[in-house]
């Protein structure tokens, strides 16, 4: 174990099964043990760590990249030209708590998408 998450983890298989239990019957502790004291996503389990990872802001560019990828056709320059738009997306995530619609809307709306 390297890290908190790996023991986070340790109710899933490598093979993406779920286990509450070891092989002898003893419940598995998928907490973080506190293994590290300033580890920003303590908890128990993987809902433990998401539960924090979605409030970080790399979480919220890297959902964004994914759909502006998927409508646009490339990435987002959200660090040059286009930080009007993850700006509007950034918003958008905030005032809708992260609805998917309301972020592809963004993207639908943008002047370039479909020849607008």
């Amino acid at each position: 174990m390297l890290t908190p998450l790996a023991t986070q983890r340790t109710r899933w298989a490598d093979d993406g099964t779920y286990h509450e239990t070891d092989d002898k019957g003893a419940p598995i502790d998928d907490s973080d043990r506190g293994l590290v004291a300033d580890y920003p996503y303590a908890g128990q389990g993987m809902a433990g760590f998401a539960a924090h990872a979605i409030k970080k802001e790399k979480f919220y560019r890297q959902t964004f990249q994914a759909l502006f990828l998927f409508f646009m056709g490339r990435q987002m320059r959200y660090d040059l030209d286009e930080r009007t738009v993850y700006l509007a997306m950034w918003n958008a995530a905030f005032a809708s708590n992260g609805n998917t619609k309301a972020l592809i809307k963004v993207i639908v709306n943008l002047p370039g998408y479909l020849g607008k």
